[in-house]
């Protein structure tokens, strides 16, 4: 029995989409990735903020903290106008643009995942992360510790190759690798089966209870 958001007809349609990207298509199918995909990602933020609520987690989300089918190609090499996949995320004060530490979900053709803490952020926002991870590195180590006795490990994908401006100084540092780090998160991977199956608020407090140290780690 399905007890989730999503049926097999979400991940259908977010498969035409890639495949047939572009606007004529959106224009005569928009009611059924709106139907099947948008609308149940927007229910499906109300009922994970509920639960956040109900775990005393500050994260919540609604319509407004969805990102946009339509892509800005301004700058890409990739003219597609729309994403195929719908995305979204929590955050303490239930906006997308705060700079602070976040949940992030994205459902698309072949799944979709999961993704908490501090993610992408510029160097400017990243600079008093990376002065305390220097200054009190213990600090963030019990931020590790707590991610990893969740059962999670932080992403280290997102790395530069060096160390960033201004803390050359520090790459012998013990937490050096991290402070080469553009994102500090945790990232899991959300099969279909999985979006369907209806366990995501159970998965997402999960995630947020065990970065809970690392969403408050602050510069």
């Amino acid at each position: 029995m399905n007890t989730g958001f999503f049926t097999k007809e979400s991940f259908k349609i977010l498969a035409e989409l890639r495949a047939n990207n572009e606007k004529a298509w959106m224009e005569e199918n928009r009611v059924r990735v709106d139907t099947l995909c948008r609308e149940p990602f927007e229910k499906m933020l109300g009922a994970i903020s509920f639960a956040m609520q109900v775990h005393d987690i500050s994260l919540t989300g609604s319509k407004k903290t969805m990102f946009r089918l339509h892509r800005d190609v301004r700058f890409s090499k990739n003219k597609a106008p729309y994403n195929s996949h719908v995305s979204g995320l929590l955050s303490p004060g239930g906006t997308k643009n705060e700079g602070r530490g976040v949940l992030y979900l994205q459902i698309n053709p072949d799944g979709g995942r999961m993704g908490c803490g501090h993610y992408m952020l510029d160097a400017k926002a990243l600079a008093p992360l990376r002065d305390k991870m220097v200054e009190i590195p213990g600090s963030f180590k019990r931020a590790l510790e707590a991610v990893q006795d969740g059962g999670f490990d932080l992403s280290m994908d997102n790395s530069l190759t060096n160390m960033p401006r201004g803390f050359k100084e520090h790459a012998d540092h013990e937490l050096a690798d991290y402070i080469k780090l553009k994102s500090l998160a945790v990232r899991v991977d959300i099969t279909k089966a999985e979006w369907i199956k209806g366990d995501i608020i159970e998965r997402a407090v999960s995630l947020a209870q065990a970065c809970g140290p690392l969403l408050a780690f602050r510069g």
